[in-house]
């Protein structure tokens, strides 16, 4: 790979990031987990606290595939914690999304789909869209909850989630299910 030759730790770990995204995409979840934790190692040399929290996040997705969901609940809430040091929103949104669909799929599917919309609301906001990887994760998990609810009540979840503003969505997660 030509950006192992350029002794660059950022770059090389921009690159692998993203073959990780696409093998995350493709269900090849432990070579994604490869990729990641390799990115993890570069950055920790370099102080680069904004790719790391990406990291973290992503990982929480690999262990909830790999049915570790105290595993990926932490990861999620790490990726959480450190994206709000940053001040990055979208960073928030993403871990936040992270969380609403692992407690959905651990059968708090209104909790997860009113978390799902104040998500969705946040990431607008923001002017952002989702990262191609993470499009797949929220896609799933936005099928998964509307196949488990009646449309009433998940148009009642969603519609209360899209209500609350960051800070409310904030305590909505710290609080749980």
């Amino acid at each position: 790979m030509i950006a192992r030759s350029l002794n660059e730790p950022w770059i090389l770990s921009f690159v692998l990031n993203n073959l990780g995204e696409v093998a995350r995409t493709q269900g090849l979840y432990d070579l994604a987990r490869t990729y990641y934790e390799e990115c993890i190692g570069l950055l920790g040399a370099t102080g680069d606290r904004g790719d790391m929290a990406r990291f973290v996040h992503s990982l929480g997705y690999l262990a909830q595939h790999a049915g570790d969901l105290d595993r990926a609940e932490s990861q999620f809430r790490e990726s959480l914690k450190l994206f709000r040091r940053l001040g990055n929103r979208r960073g928030i949104a993403e871990s936040l999304a992270g969380l609403a669909g692992l407690k959905a799929r651990g059968g708090h599917t209104q909790w997860g789909t009113t978390l799902l919309g104040a998500v969705e609301s946040l990431l607008q906001s923001t002017g952002g869209a989702w990262w191609p990887a993470d499009r797949v994760e929220v896609e799933r998990n936005r099928q998964m909850m509307q196949s488990a609810l009646s449309p009433e009540e998940f148009g009642a979840a969603w519609g209360a989630g899209t209500e609350m503003n960051i800070d409310q969505a904030l305590q909505f997660a710290a609080d749980g299910p």
